[in-house]
């Protein structure tokens, strides 16, 4: 019905009375077990947007994301064949973060403590 206000109708304090009247519970909240129930059950299991296309436009373009409920650091990097690909930003012999911008252009990662080239290649 375009073009017409929505009618408020109140709700009868009968199909209320199933709340209650006690508190909310606030533990999931703040209650370190019930967000690593969270963040299995709903986190880990779904995509989650951590970018957009128009943000790598050209090959060797990359964006860094730090995933919290993850507990990782993502490297998403367009190749050189136009492809998108993410991956752990990490060097795969020492563990080290290989990206410190949030964003940027490389034709290479390489690892900051031994100057080695490690994953992921542009290429």
């Amino acid at each position: 019905m375009a073009g017409q206000a929505a009618v408020f109708s109140p709700v009868s304090q009968s199909q209320l009375d199933w709340l209650g009247t006690d508190p909310i519970p606030a533990e999931p909240f703040y209650d370190p077990a019930f967000y690593e129930l969270e963040r299995q059950a709903v986190f880990l299991k779904s995509w989650i947007e951590v970018g957009h296309v128009c943000e790598l436009p050209e090959p060797g373009s990359f964006i860094r994301r730090e995933i919290e409920f993850a507990k990782a650091s993502i490297l998403i990097v367009r190749g050189k064949d136009g492809a998108i690909r993410a991956f752990h930003n990490v060097c795969t012999h020492r563990g080290t973060q290989l990206v410190e911008a949030e964003a940027g252009r490389k034709s290479t990662f390489s690892c900051p403590i031994t100057c080695g080239p490690s994953a992921p290649t542009v290429g």
